[in-house]
């Protein structure tokens, strides 16, 4: 691998997996009225019985009055015969149990704006039709008439649904049957366990702007993509054809969407490290707006109004100007410094301190001191706005072999979410566990898998695992980071994980993915015990590629740039 490409590769502290055969991402197809795409995007010429509640210029309203009776919709996809919903609301499950869901996880929580959920779940054999329903505490009901085993419900059944489910919960249940020509039913309905789904009462608002990349490590390429909460399906933001063909990564984002940083690789500059490109996200070609030449940058956060960056590479942190990137001044830390992050009132910096730094080892210097450290501890320093200097470190999260790292300040600066290895797994790639003089990659951030996410008190304390959002062990939950609001409820936590994703990615093909979590609002008080809830993919994401750093911010526009 050349040492471009690999300085690019550590840059991001990311890693891109050896090229797998993936399945495709189900893409929304058809959304004519009463049209369903429930079975991989074909148009529908189905049914719809509803009690739909517009607005003003026909919008659909968020909440429902109390005094609109509940509403049903059978959405028939053209593979099922018509008499469907008749045969199977005339039939008693004899199986239940025997359809196993395998997404969404039960008691999950999701945002009332999200973008539709898709139900999965094993094919029952012999079935040739199954009932995917929506079932909401209120009485409305959704239900998907499908021949495959998944159900993805249009945006406009969808917007109906969360409308009414809004503050509610939804119970998921699959039936499954042998239907004749005429739809008749034949033989015994199978029927899974119904499983919660809870809507928040409040909108989770933006987007994730993320990095995916596409290849393995040695040729692999990246693009920035945005994709909003409700969206449909990601923009291509920055990618090759506004550098040149080269790879983008490392970007920062403003808490308020407007300014953003990213780096790409560069043969020339490569043992230096990475330029850096500073632009407004709303403009048309933001790579035009570049920091002064071989400005080097790993990682970096904004302050809250984007006025100043704040940069590591190499172990040392640097007060940049937020706009051009001109150095400011350098940053004093009684210790190497990665990954800072700045608090959303401006008053505070939380950064890592590797109680092992990595020295450059046996595959030479790709940079590899800027992403990788092992045992490390969480610090803070004060900012002080007028006189632009920092100062007073304080240790919030002590160093052990554990290893934390990838802090991150929740939108209310309560909260620092980090993430965690066991202290005994190696990284996941073996150019990373030979990258660092004295080590064989135990315990290492690089894309580790035993990678977990935690929460900490913003003063320090006690910190929590989010077990429930991590699920089962060795998913490489890496890259916490909050939305950028909180409602009445949820605070939203997306990461990278590289858990299955139903029957969509599984076993060998399972990559990289961002996923989120709602976690119950209520302050930094974690005796409670874990405040997380099962984690949710993001919708609409692209799964062909491997995706990561979910840095999610206000929606501020709707530009597209390709």
């Amino acid at each position: 691998m050349d040492k471009a490409r690999g300085f690019w590769v550590f840059c991001c502290a990311l890693v891109i997996v050896s090229s797998a055969a993936c399945a495709k991402t189900r893409i929304l197809g058809n959304e004519a009225s009463g049209g369903n795409s429930g079975d991989g995007g074909r148009a529908s010429g189905g049914s719809v019985s509803s009690t739909s509640v517009l607005g003003a210029g026909g919008v659909l309203n968020v909440s429902v009055p109390a005094s609109v009776p509940p509403g049903t919709r059978d959405v028939i996809d053209p593979s099922v015969p018509a008499g469907a919903v008749q045969s199977f609301a005339g039939a008693s499950a004899a199986n239940t149990g025997a359809v196993q869901v395998v997404y969404p996880n039960p008691n999950a929580v999701i945002p009332r704006d999200l973008a539709a959920v898709d139900i999965q779940w094993n094919p029952v054999a012999g079935a040739t039709a199954y009932r995917a329903t929506f079932s909401v505490d209120t009485g409305d009901r959704l239900s998907g008439y499908v021949s495959n085993a998944h159900y993805l419900p249009t945006a406009d059944d969808w917007k109906w649904l969360l409308s009414r489910a809004a503050g509610h919960t939804i119970q998921i249940h699959v039936e499954a049957a042998a239907l004749d020509a005429g739809g008749a039913v034949n033989g015994p309905v199978s029927a899974s366990m119904p499983q919660p789904l809870l809507v928040s009462r409040d909108d989770a608002t933006g987007a994730l702007f993320y990095f995916g990349t596409t290849g393995n490590q040695a040729t692999g390429s990246g693009t920035l993509f945005r994709l909003p909460v409700g969206a449909l399906a990601p923009a291509g933001f920055i990618n090759g054809t506004i550098t040149n063909g080269l790879c983008v990564g490392c970007h920062s984002l403003a808490r308020d969407g407007k300014r953003m940083a990213f780096s790409y690789d560069n043969v020339v500059n490569s043992l230096l490290g990475n330029p850096m490109t500073l632009g407004n996200v709303d403009i048309n070609n933001p790579a035009l707006n570049q920091a002064p030449a071989n400005t080097p940058s790993a990682a970096g956060t904004f302050n809250p109004d984007g006025t100043r960056l704040l940069t590591s590479h190499k172990g040392k942190l640097t007060l940049r100007n937020g706009t051009t990137g001109v150095t400011i001044a350098d940053v004093t830390t009684s210790g190497p410094a990665l990954f800072p992050d700045w608090s959303p009132d401006g008053g505070k910096i939380v950064f890592v301190r590797p109680s092992t730094p990595c020295v450059a080892g046996l595959v030479g210097d790709w940079g590899q001191d800027s992403v990788i450290g092992f045992g490390g501890a969480l610090v803070t320093m004060d900012y002080d706005a007028t006189a632009g200097t920092f100062g007073n470190e304080q240790v919030i999260f002590p160093a052990d072999k554990r290893n934390a790292y990838y802090p991150s300040y929740s939108p209310d600066g309560t909260w620092i979410a980090f993430t965690r290895t066991d202290g005994v797994t190696k990284m996941s790639w073996s150019g990373a566990n030979t990258a660092c003089a004295g080590s064989d990659g135990t315990g290492g951030n690089y894309d580790n898998p035993s990678a977990t996410t935690w929460l900490l008190p913003a003063k320090g304390g006690t910190a929590v695992e989010l077990a429930i959002a991590n699920g089962a062990p060795m998913q490489t939950n890496s890259w916490p980071k909050w939305g950028p609001s909180k409602d009445s409820e949820y605070l939203w936590l997306s990461f990278t994980s590289t858990r299955p994703y139903g029957n969509v990615l599984t076993g060998g093909n399972a990559h990289h993915q961002l996923w989120f979590t709602g976690v119950r609002a209520g302050g930094a008080d974690l005796q409670k015990g874990d405040p997380s809830a099962p984690a949710v993919w993001f919708p609409f994401q692209d799964t062909v590629t491997k995706n990561h750093i979910g840095m999610w911010s206000v929606d501020v526009t709707t530009y597209v740039i390709n």
